[in-house]
């Protein structure tokens, strides 16, 4: 399978609004972020805000990869992987989240609501190996040891899962469940895994490579998301 790639922010932003403007729900949608300012590039991620206090998110349900639900200052908020692999944050509430701009409204596109696909393990690590791209894009790749964290910890659950047949959960990092997880989880292999270097632009690319490389081995059918992770690329 083919995964279909949004090469700007934009086209991505461009089929979300046809969809929402096909939304009797809908009373406006807002832009924030990068793309409000003009700043944006093809690593943007998109800052929506939608009115309507009726609106329901399934409505753009089979326009995400993956997605979770949250809050922000009171207000619901999604954050995503769009179909095309673009970043999203969304609020939807009233009213208008300061510091957004107006957008106009395209001709409709109606498409059938369905449910926000949900983030498991696997997703979440893909969701974030997708992060790193913007800072190997932008010149920043001296930031993604710290990303690179988060990998480790999920590759972590991922081996506990393989050999203990459960998720420890992102509570599981403390001195006393550690100990328990060692024998059966850390080997010689996966030690030297977790100990690349990370000392230069190379040697960061090499890791965030061996870790996507372990979580394909680990589960070795790919989703939709890893698809379009992977044909992202990670780096010129």
């Amino acid at each position: 399978m083919t995964p279909q790639i949004d090469r700007h922010p934009r086209e991505t932003l461009d089929r979300l609004l046809g969809v929402l403007a096909a939304d009797p729900a809908v009373k406006s949608v807002h832009i924030g972020g990068s793309l409000a300012r003009g700043e944006d590039d093809a690593y943007s991620d998109l800052d929506l805000w939608v009115e309507g206090e009726k609106w329901n998110p399934e409505c753009l349900g089979g326009q995400f990869l993956v997605a979770t639900k949250s809050e922000i200052a009171g207000m619901p908020f999604i954050h995503g992987v769009a179909v095309g692999g673009t970043i999203i944050d969304l609020i939807h509430s009233a009213p208008k989240w300061e510091g957004c701009a107006r957008l106009d409204l395209p001709a409709p596109t109606p498409m059938p609501p369905a449910p926000l696909p949900g983030c498991g393990l696997v997703d979440e690590f893909w969701a974030l190996s997708l992060k790193h791209r913007k800072n190997f894009m932008r010149g920043y790749e001296k930031l993604v040891p710290f990303g690179l964290d988060f990998d480790r910890r999920l590759l972590f659950r991922a081996w506990a899962m393989s050999e203990t047949g459960s998720d420890p959960g992102p509570n599981a990092f403390n001195l006393f469940t550690l100990k328990s997880l060692h024998d059966a989880v850390l080997t010689p292999r996966r030690m030297a895994l977790l100990g690349m270097p990370l000392r230069t632009r190379e040697e960061i690319l090499a890791a965030v490579e061996a870790y996507r490389e372990e979580m394909t081995r680990l589960y070795p059918v790919p989703s939709a998301l890893e698809l379009t992770v992977r044909a992202l690329g990670l780096a010129n």
